[in-house]
């Protein structure tokens, strides 16, 4: 027996080699073979694509096909996803990461996604890497399907991830950043808005006038360095709200000179009263005040960032200023340098018993 497969070409069995099988079961009903055909047969399926897994049923498949004298579909028998350690991919091995759902809960963009899997086991031919859904049906060609399994590197359920933030395969990571960072705004801004209503940080504000403009500014300066829509209500949440935390490093490093306890408050009241609130004058006050007390800007620059964001790493600082504002600005500076009074006794104290 011959046949032809779109990915892996001409087949052959012999039929010694095809063993006898059942068809229905002791009480009658049908096995999947024989009603998995019929149903084809039925619904006039003319291509049955499938994980290579089922090219082995493929003749006896045919068999039933031309015992009942009706036109064999088109087979392709695609690769399969494995993960780092070439295990098949699975619920019960790989939890929730296995499900498409959670891509969706974990802010994937949906054609980044797709994008993602459909480079598992094929490719354009090319060399591209991200394409549209519009490329990708364009470009498509069995031919260019690879007969070997594809990777998606998926750490097991029950193994700890040493970063949070490298949750899935970094590829299908890198893909998703890649389209925050040049999806058209017009597409981004709905899909930063949903994520921020299930976090309960949108705000009515943000959808009108100059809040509307605002909103869309800062979504297009912080997508920069993020990953998923998720970043934008964590490592991006100081910008959509009052409340966020201060990563417990960021403020180890930037915030551990005991003078910004005193010089951050100093800070706010030199930077409020600015005729014009642009990151050209804050950035000249700021140098100025260091400057003056004779330390490198980037003591302040640093600490600020980790005042107004609870981040070490971000957009460029004074345009942190301008989207967090003077008043919020101003209140950060001054609330972080209370908080660093505040500690500075107990910080002594770990000191002197240590």
């Amino acid at each position: 027996m011959t046949f032809h497969d779109l990915v892996h070409g001409e087949q052959t069995k012999r039929y010694a080699d095809i063993e006898d099988f059942a068809l229905l079961r002791s009480d009658g009903s049908p096995l999947y073979i024989l009603s998995n055909a019929a149903d084809d047969i039925a619904e006039r399926v003319t291509h049955v694509i499938r994980g290579q897994d089922g090219l082995a049923n493929t003749p006896k498949q045919l068999l039933i096909y031309r015992a009942l004298g009706v036109p064999e579909p088109t087979f392709a028998h695609l690769p399969l996803i494995l993960d780092g350690k070439r295990a098949k991919l699975s619920k019960r091995k790989h939890g929730e990461r296995a499900t498409v759902q959670f891509y969706q809960a974990q802010g994937f963009i949906p054609d980044a996604f797709l994008n993602a899997i459909a480079l598992i086991g094929w490719s354009p031919g090319d060399n591209r890497e991200i394409l549209s859904r519009e490329d990708m049906i364009a470009a498509f060609d069995f031919a260019q399907v690879s007969r070997t399994n594809g990777i998606f590197n998926l750490p097991p359920a029950d193994q700890p991830l040493a970063d949070p933030r490298q949750f899935t395969d970094p590829k299908a990571l890198w893909l998703n950043a890649e389209y925050l960072r040049t999806l058209p705004l017009d597409r981004l801004l709905p899909m930063v808005q949903a994520q921020l209503e299930t976090a309960g940080l949108w705000k009515p504000a943000f959808a009108t006038g100059d809040g509307q403009a605002w909103f869309a500014r800062t979504v297009d300066v912080i997508r920069e360095r993020f990953r998923t829509l998720v970043d934008f209500t964590t490592y991006g949440r100081a910008y959509f709200d009052d409340t966020f935390d201060i990563d417990p490093e960021a403020a180890r490093k930037n915030l551990r000179d005991p003078r910004l306890a005193t010089w951050l408050p100093e800070l706010a009241d030199t930077l409020e009263p600015l005729p014009d609130w642009t990151a050209e004058a804050v950035e000249a006050a700021l140098r100025d005040f260091a400057a003056a007390r004779e330390v490198k800007a980037g003591l302040f620059i640093n600490a600020a960032r980790v005042a107004l964001t609870g981040q070490s790493v971000g957009p460029s600082m004074f345009e942190v200023f301008v989207l967090i504002g003077r008043e919020r600005s101003c209140a950060r500076l001054r609330a972080t340098g209370q908080r660093l009074m505040a500690e500075a006794p107990a910080s002594r104290d770990a000191a002197a018993t240590s």
